[in-house]
């Protein structure tokens, strides 16, 4: 990457805390679970809430490069036709980027 800002996301088809996961927690923080986290769900609680099929376990990310995104926040949404609750980040790329 080379000092630019990368978001990666998508479905890793496993779950926090997993050996599979740690080449991204390596460089990259979780967008519901950044320090910088603003609001919307928890990593542990992400579609638990009224309305959101309540799924047995987190299996889709938003990772942003550490240290260069600020206002992080996470919010899971619902879908009728898939077996998941999509997740959405916003974050800020400061000007200096």
């Amino acid at each position: 990457r080379a000092g630019a800002a990368v978001v990666v996301g998508g479905d890793f088809n496993t779950t926090p805390g997993r050996p599979a996961i740690d080449p991204m927690d390596a460089g990259f923080v979780e967008a519901d679970a950044a320090d910088e986290f603003t609001g919307g769900c928890s990593w542990a609680r992400c579609g638990d809430g009224p309305g959101y099929p309540h799924p047995t376990r987190k299996i889709d990310y938003v990772f942003l490069s550490r240290g260069d995104f600020t206002g992080v926040s996470a919010l899971v949404t619902s879908a009728a036709h898939s077996d998941h609750t999509p997740l959405w980040a916003t974050a800020t790329l400061p000007p200096a980027h």
